[in-house]
């Protein structure tokens, strides 16, 4: 059966270049994605017309444009404008545009106090009682993501099973009207997934390779414009499963050891073996393979100097495959290797006063001061986080004010500012601080 590795949403590791950065100029940019935040503090908003007391402001929970609850403070008349020399005002200017009315904000070290205020776009300043969301990556089971969800769009409907055989089925299901963009399709057996895009004109995918006698799981949903919830059907394939062999244990007496730069492992012959599979695992670091035999024996090999970081716990992992084409279990030890880590990186001194001084729906401006003391840095980055997605932006090292744009509506984000010296290789410690975007 061919069916595919689950499917991750996995936010990618961001790489700041740091080169001749000009005034503003954006590094990279990833738009957050449309999902409720799940906060380490405060309180969750939950439902419409739940209220919430941070400070002196009372804040609503209520559903923006995208069908999504948010927190948002209840609208006032604007303030007039501030000119257009607001953008090139001083720090100083804009520390006399704050009110004194304080918002409780973490206390940590590189954290600013934020201050409730109005900007001279007429939004009032509002710190996020979620602190910009969990920045951990949650991966819900498949169950949980496939429950009707309300603050979703509504549903596919029509899902239905056709051409039913032990290797193949049809999945149907009616447009719905509206929609701007194609369908999602997908099969699932467990946690795997085959996925496939469908077109409203012609709403039918056949999926095949299928084992005779599995019970599957086949969804639909759009994207577009916005999404929706699933609309899923249970599969059953015709015939009957295939009779599993009895798992074969792994080699017994596998034993790891750490010698000089390299990592050394041995264990017993396992009878009717065609060929040995080691590896060694560090965290997210997996390497399979790239070792030597020693003395020719094929159950005594070496991970070479190169492929061994030291100061490090790794998993040791020793698996058979036999002639007959089954693979044995794996039988798992661990070994430190030899040495230390070096030490982290001494970071220069955190920008000092940063500072939301102005908010949209879909913009917040910054502003900071470097440390007193500290060494000049050669690039600012300013960067918004909201649960596991980030805008990260270089800024030039003369700027003490930035604009960040292309935020959602409605959302809590984090603020974070470092600055980063590409003489010295040296970061400088990070200033956080969180605001909460009007909705509209």
């Amino acid at each position: 059966m061919a069916i595919g590795r689950r499917l991750l949403a996995v936010a990618g590791a961001m790489v700041l270049a740091i080169s001749a950065v000009g005034a503003g100029a954006s590094a990279s940019l990833a738009s957050p994605k449309n999902s409720l935040p799940k906060p380490k503090v405060g309180v969750v908003c939950a439902k419409a017309k739940q209220t919430a007391k941070v400070g002196t402001q009372t804040l609503n929970c209520v559903r923006n444009a995208k069908g999504k609850l948010v927190w948002t403070a209840p609208r006032k008349a604007p303030a007039v404008r501030a000119s257009a020399a607001f953008e090139a005002a001083s720090p100083t200017n804009l520390i006399r545009s704050s009110v004194t009315t304080a918002m409780p904000m973490e206390t940590t070290t590189g954290i600013a106090p934020q201050l409730a205020a109005r900007g001279p776009s007429g939004y009032e300043i509002i710190a996020d009682p979620n602190n910009g969301g969990s920045p951990e990556v949650v991966y819900p089971e498949p169950e949980e993501a496939e429950v009707p969800n309300p603050a979703l769009a509504p549903a596919v409907t029509g899902v239905a099973v056709a051409n039913l055989t032990e290797t193949s089925v049809d999945i149907r299901f009616e447009p719905v009207a509206g929609v701007t963009g194609p369908y999602q399709v997908y099969l699932r057996y467990g946690d795997s997934f085959t996925l496939k895009g469908a077109d409203g004109s012609n709403p039918l995918v056949r999926f095949t390779d299928l084992t005779p006698g599995w019970d599957y799981v086949a969804c639909a949903y759009y994207l577009q414009p916005r999404e929706s919830s699933r609309a899923c059907v249970n599969v059953r394939t015709l015939g009957s499963a295939p009779v599993q062999p009895a798992p074969v244990a792994g080699p017994a007496g596998v034993v790891a050891t750490a010698s000089g730069d390299t990592i050394e492992v041995v264990w017993d012959e396992l009878a009717g073996v065609e060929r040995y599979s080691v590896s060694i695992e560090h965290n997210s670091s997996f390497q399979v393979g790239g070792y030597s035999e020693i003395g020719g024996q094929r159950n005594h090999i070496r991970f070479n100097s190169g492929s061994v970081n030291p100061g490090l716990n790794y998993k040791v992992r020793v698996s058979a495959l036999l002639t007959n084409g089954q693979w044995t279990t794996e039988t798992l030890t661990t070994v430190r290797s030899n040495g230390s880590q070096p030490s982290a990186p001494a970071k220069m001194p955190a920008p000092v006063n940063l500072r939301v001084t102005d908010v949209t729906p879909t913009t917040v401006t910054v502003a900071w001061d470097p440390a007193v003391g500290g060494e000049a840095v050669t690039v600012w980055q300013v960067v918004a986080r909201y649960l596991t997605s980030y805008t990260a932006i270089g800024v030039d090292p003369a700027a003490r004010t930035f604009t960040i744009p292309n935020l959602n509506a409605g959302y809590g984000y984090q603020i974070t500012v470092s600055g980063f010296n590409q003489n010295t290789g040296l970061w400088t410690e990070e200033s956080r601080v969180s605001v909460l975007l009007p909705s509209s």
